[in-house]
């Protein structure tokens, strides 16, 4: 019964007409039912909320009806008026595309002799090796080795590992091939893995050939590139959300290559000596290899993009400001071939020319995916590197509001009895017992704390809020950096940066320059700022 009208794509009411003597499959079978939940448990899902969907289909599913009178399909074997329906036809013909290549001889209807004389105990010897190759080949008259070559074809092939497709088809085919496949396949050949994407959008809209807002592949490749169109269906979205193919995407993603292939292949500036800012680029390469390679493992391909792609762009972009544009030797030669390599499954063509030109072995599709190197994560360089890129924000956000053109700026580090209390602040959240009347007695027995006890309270109540909270990895890494160090270090590049002499200061240095006492709201983490 219908939940509503039934309008078919060429626009025509549909008729429900009520068959007499129908077939139907007992999908409503509890036993049936309880091995296709023992399946879905046991597989791999992309993605996971695919699990809780069939569970619920499989317990909603009842008796299906599975054949009809006209029609393309496979003749109901014992009851040759009905033709079986498409939909309970396609369960598991990724069984027979094992063997198809022999049964059909790479022709559409089959003009293989003996591929007309096979009966079941031939797929019961092929599907499940039982009987022997020796007197099914005798019986058919064919060689015992091509018997015994497409059983091994199918224990080669099979189980499946990954079947993928749209979303609709979830409440029917995906759930009908676990059916199907737990009643008739052992269950070392259930489905191992299933995958799922939303419907395509093009422009936003459903692409649709009824409405003819559809992209084919065709028209397109005289329109962009392979890589371009590769690119931008894989950034389209991942999951059950409709992925949305954006040609305006597809406009920008040419330039952005085409600028990559120049780059990946020019001669460029380098130094040999390392510097505090290759650490952090190291840092965030391995990074952007884990994020991009779990994104890949669970077929989240936008998400791998923003990873192994966008973002790693970005960080090169400021690496090289960093670097003054002379980056260190072995840090862009990484950088080249970890992109090359990530870019490879979306941009074959692209990854092939730069990795030809950069004389890597062999293929870069045949060269191992990028790994992470552990000892190359270095939270301490990434502490520092936020550390300074927040106050270079800052400013520029005062400078943008204020519209001042700036002569002196000045950078104030927090003093040392702050630095105090929240190292102790820390201390007590690590072992997670981050409590007020701890943190101020423990506070207040630090030299020349008492004297400045009511602005101590301030502060201690400020901290234990802001890291009350914390991650674990967050309370190690901050502290991990010397503010006032670092800014020193760093002060001709902030000069550089906004245009104007800045100077670092500690915020209780009595010497220091500080015409509105900016210093005295300096914190850990958060230097003040005064613009004149």
């Amino acid at each position: 019964e219908p939940s509503g009208e039934v309008v078919c794509r060429c626009t025509t009411r549909a008729i429900v007409k009520v068959v007499d003597n129908q077939w139907f499959l007992a999908y409503g079978n509890s036993a049936w039912k309880a091995k296709v939940h023992e399946a879905i448990a046991s597989m791999e899902l992309h993605p996971e909320a695919l699990r809780k969907w069939l569970d619920y289909v499989t317990d909603w599913l009842h008796d299906w009806p599975c054949t009809h009178h006209r029609g393309l399909g496979t003749i109901l074997p014992w009851d040759s008026d009905w033709v079986i329906e498409s939909l309970s036809d396609s369960t598991i013909y990724m069984a027979y595309y094992t063997i198809a290549h022999a049964l059909q001889g790479g022709a559409l209807r089959s003009q293989v002799p003996w591929a007309g004389r096979l009966d079941d105990t031939f797929f019961d010897y092929v599907f499940f090796g039982k009987g022997t190759a020796r007197t099914l080949a005798s019986r058919l008259g064919v060689d015992v080795q091509l018997i015994e070559d497409l059983r091994r074809e199918f224990t080669y092939w099979y189980p499946v590992d990954l079947r993928n497709t749209g979303k609709d088809l979830v409440q029917n085919h995906m759930a009908f091939c676990l059916f199907n496949h737990t009643a008739i396949f052992p269950k070392e050949h259930w489905p191992r893995g299933y995958g799922v994407n939303g419907w395509v959008r093009l422009a936003g809209r459903k692409m649709s050939k009824s409405r003819g807002n559809t992209w084919y592949i065709r028209e397109a490749l005289r329109d962009w590139p392979a890589d371009v169109i590769r690119l931008t269906v894989a950034n389209a979205g991942d999951g059950l959300d409709d992925p949305n193919v954006d040609l305006d995407f597809a406009e920008t993603a040419m330039d952005r290559l085409q600028d990559w292939v120049r780059f990946g292949t020019a001669t460029h500036a380098t130094r040999r000596e390392r510097h505090g800012i290759d650490a952090w680029f190291l840092s965030v390469l391995n990074r952007a290899v884990q994020a991009t390679r779990t994104a890949m493992e669970a077929m989240n391909y936008k998400v791998a993009l923003r990873h192994g792609y966008f973002d790693l762009q970005s960080a090169w972009s400021w690496y090289l400001r960093r670097s003054e544009n002379r980056p260190q030797a072995e840090c862009l030669r990484r950088f080249i071939e970890v992109q090359t390599k990530v870019l490879a499954p979306f941009t074959p063509h692209a990854a092939e020319e730069i990795w030809h030109r950069t004389r890597g072995a062999g293929f870069v599709v045949d060269s191992p995916y990028p790994e992470v190197n552990p000892r190359e994560i270095d939270p301490r360089a990434e502490a520092a590197e936020t550390l300074l890129q927040s106050p270079l924000a800052d400013i520029r956000e005062i400078l943008k509001v204020t519209g001042l053109a700036p002569k002196r700026l000045g950078l104030y580090t927090a003093p040392s009895w702050k630095l105090g209390v929240h190292e102790i602040a820390r201390g007590l959240a690590t072992q997670g017992a981050l409590s007020m009347n701890v943190l101020m007695e423990k506070a207040l027995a630090q030299t020349g704390m008492k004297e400045r006890a009511k602005e101590a309270a301030a502060y201690a109540r400020q901290v234990a809020d802001e890291l009350r909270h914390a991650r674990a990895e967050d309370l190690d890494r901050i502290g991990s950096v010397d503010e006032f160090a670092m800014f020193r270090e760093n002060a001709h590049f902030l000069a550089k940066e906004l245009g104007v002499k800045v100077d670092v200061f500690r915020a209780d240095d009595p010497h220091r320059w500080d015409p509105s006492k900016k210093g005295d709201r300096a914190v850990p983490g958060r230097p003040a700022i005064y613009v004149e």
